[in-house]
């Protein structure tokens, strides 16, 4: 690989859980209103490279030890999905929505 690919910028997205929701139900959201995700909390997240599923993560706080006050989120790996399992999975959704 060149020198310069590896200066490429990749986006890393942490997906925290989905729900679907009647519109009705969505047009009554306001500030403050909880809506419960499909994943467990203290479950894996998925993470994304580039909006391609990736592997499995968790949330971590970094501190900044200069100024705590700055604590950041970060993630944890957990786990890299190798090329066979991604088939696998993408296979498992075709078959489905046949």
């Amino acid at each position: 690989m060149s020198n310069i690919a590896l200066d490429i910028p990749v986006t890393i997205t942490v997906e925290v859980g989905r729900v679907k929701l009647p519109i009705k139900e969505f047009l009554m959201l306001q500030q403050g209103s909880l809506v419960t995700l499909n994943n467990k909390a203290k479950e894996p997240l998925s993470f994304y490279v580039n909006g391609k599923l990736y592997g499995l993560c968790e949330v971590v706080a970094i501190s900044n030890e200069s100024n705590p006050s700055k604590e950041k989120y970060g993630i944890k790996i957990l786990k890299i999905f190798s090329r066979e399992e991604l088939l696998k999975m993408s296979w498992s959704r075709v078959k489905l929505t046949l």
